[in-house]
């Protein structure tokens, strides 16, 4: 009796909690699905899409990026609309496809491998034949005849490689067309569980605000100075919050060029880290990117 107390409580909390998170999945797919975006990074051809660890203190590994749009090609480019095809809610992670969530190159390959012709039976019998065979002629021409069907064979799967590589050409060839039409995906990771805000319009698309534009136009602000007002003064720009994981040119695109531009102190494990000085208004901001992307920033009166 002891059990079943315990074991019905926790099993009602992990329906309820199943049950949430489905609905929770429903919202989104409601809200999101066959809406256009805006991408602000480039997505390889791939089913595997961009990683977004948010257990990590720089959620997108632009390393990673880039070795998989090496292998693959990128399918989207920074500024290409697409729309969301699907949204899938499991665990700890949500995928979000677009443009179709990219191409399978496990599944969806059309190329082809070569298989190996496998000995016949006169061969084996043939290798039996030799084992027992003491007649020294007799053995020899059992050894011919032997050697004779390994030839045929092993020129049987020579032809067969040649026309397999001849139709991978193509089939590569159309693979990688097929790759290219069939969009990308990202795929949110956090630690344990989603969070509830990840769950939520609002707080997905702050999840994603650094890499997809939801209002589905490209934000394209000129990087160079500010223009002059009437009066002479510096820009009216509102100070606003940076959120980790922003790459530099969104924030170049926003701010400006850095008025200047220094190394890290200290080994950051052959990275590069550089601390750029932003003007915004009447602040300062001193932000630090590892490889392109914001990790910590801090904002003070000029």
């Amino acid at each position: 009796m002891t059990t079943k107390r315990f074991f019905l409580p926790l099993a009602l909390l992990a329906f309820t909690a199943v049950q949430a998170q489905a609905q929770s999945e429903e919202a989104l797919r409601n809200a999101f699905m066959g809406r256009r975006v805006t991408i602000r990074v480039d997505m390889p051809a791939s089913h595997k899409g961009i990683d977004l660890r948010f257990d990590k203190p720089v959620p997108f590994d632009l390393k990673e990026n880039s070795d998989r749009i090496r292998e693959h090609d990128a399918s989207l480019v920074a500024g290409d609309s697409i729309p969301v095809t699907f949204i899938k809610v499991k665990g700890d992670l949500i995928e979000v496809h677009l443009g179709g969530g990219g191409f399978n190159w496990f599944s969806d390959s059309t190329t082809r491998t070569a298989s190996a012709t496998g000995k016949s039976n006169r061969e084996k019998d043939l290798e039996n034949d030799i084992k027992r065979e003491t007649d020294r002629e007799r053995r020899r021409r059992l050894e011919r005849e032997l050697d004779d069907l390994r030839r045929d064979r092993e020129r049987q799967d020579a032809r067969e490689r040649r026309d397999v590589e001849d139709y991978n050409r193509g089939a590569r060839e159309r693979d990688l067309e097929r790759a290219l039409r069939s969009g990308s995906r990202f795929n949110l990771r956090f630690k344990k569980n989603v969070p509830f805000d990840a769950l939520t319009p609002a707080g997905f698309e702050r999840y994603l605000d650094a890499w997809v534009d939801f209002s589905a136009r490209a934000d394209r602000r000129s990087s160079g100075p500010p223009p002059s007002t009437s009066s002479g003064s510096a820009r009216d720009t509102q100070s606003r919050d940076w959120k980790k994981g922003t790459p530099r040119r969104e924030m170049e695109d926003a701010l400006g060029r850095a008025r200047r531009e220094r190394s890290c102190p200290g080994d950051d494990g052959g990275l590069e880290c550089k601390i750029l000085t932003f003007d915004d208004g009447p602040d300062e901001i001193d932000a630090t990117f590892v490889e392109g992307i914001l990790v910590r920033y801090a904002t003070k009166r000029r």
